[in-house]
């Protein structure tokens, strides 16, 4: 048994020596190559464009910030106020709605490429478009935090998009919500002005019947 471990132990140093030897002998290609993959990891690096990644939050409003909504209305009169879930889920349902995103996409994503860029078919263009801007539902540990992801190639760029983009959702609710309001006044002046032609169909029936008697 010794006997046969020392063999397999000169073996080993056999093959070793021969492997090295190999090595060597090759040392030149290996060099090249070696250098060669330098090159191209170094060109890589120098000649793609640089990614940078901004990301932004969105959080439910406090109550101050509905109030303006809420000028008006009370729990006492026909206008019932708006909660902050009410609010939110107007912004929210633009922010993440496809519409908005083919919005931005039209006005804001494709004019900022070049007209080389914008040679892509459509579909081509719209999915590196969804991989630069991307929506993520809130997660279990902040509930009601929604977030955006901007990717371009420009830090400054990559801001910007995203205040244009929360700043859109939200002018967007704000619309909704006012019309909601206009079309609730506009609602309650009609029943007010009906209200009121009763009210002179009842008096001026009890006039008649007054004279009458």
């Amino acid at each position: 048994m010794q006997g046969d471990s020392i063999a397999n132990k000169k073996n080993e140093e056999v093959d070793l020596q021969e492997l090295a030897r190999v090595l060597w002998g090759k040392r030149t290609m290996i060099l090249i190559l070696t250098l060669v993959s330098v090159l191209c990891a170094a060109a890589f690096a120098f000649l793609s464009k640089p990614e940078y990644e901004a990301k932004g939050y969105v959080v439910p409003p406090t109550q101050k910030d509905i109030e303006n909504f809420n000028y008006g209305r009370a729990k006492d009169s026909q206008l019932t106020p708006y909660t902050i879930k009410d609010v939110y889920g107007v912004f929210t349902s633009y922010f993440q709605a496809e519409s908005l995103r083919q919005e931005f996409f039209n006005n804001i994503y494709l004019p900022s490429l070049s007209e080389s860029e914008r040679q892509k078919s459509p579909d081509r263009l719209y999915a590196d478009f969804s991989k630069k801007i991307a929506v993520a539902l809130p997660s279990k540990d902040f509930a009601g935090r929604y977030s955006i992801t901007v990717r371009s190639d420009s830090p400054a760029r990559s801001v910007e998009w995203i205040h244009q983009y929360i700043a859109r959702a939200s002018d967007l609710a704000k619309q909704e919500l006012l019309a909601n309001v206009m079309r609730e006044v506009e609602v309650g002046a009609r029943n007010v002005e009906q209200q009121i032609a009763t009210l002179r169909n009842v008096s001026q029936k009890e006039r008649e019947d007054s004279i009458i008697r």
